[in-house]
């Protein structure tokens, strides 16, 4: 079955955006094509760490966020932009009910 995908931009990512001078589509596109290829590690009512890379300008940064798949979509938060190293390994979880998606 297919979901509808519903995504929803924090303030802080537009910010972000702005300050790295960043396409806004591209980087909607890289999020709902990353969150597309993992759908299938995505489990039921349980949200989920997400992070991808993007490159612009040869320039390389991490699109973040969070998201949840429902019965009949997906709804993904879009957080923030990095433009630091990222390592999973340092991610300390105090929420029991998130996974991380790689």
């Amino acid at each position: 079955m297919e979901r509808k995908k519903v995504i929803n931009f924090s303030n802080r990512f537009f910010s972000n955006l702005e300050q790295f001078g960043l396409d806004f589509n591209k980087a909607k596109q890289n999020i709902l094509s990353h969150i597309e290829e993992k759908e299938k590690d995505l489990s039921l009512d349980k949200r989920m760490v997400f992070y991808t890379p993007y490159i612009e300008d040869g320039k390389k940064y991490m699109l973040a966020g969070f998201v949840t798949k429902k019965e009949k979509s997906i709804f993904i938060e879009a957080n923030s932009i990095w433009d630091k190293g990222f390592n999973p390994e340092d991610i300390i979880v105090t929420e029991t009910n998130i996974r991380i998606i790689k």
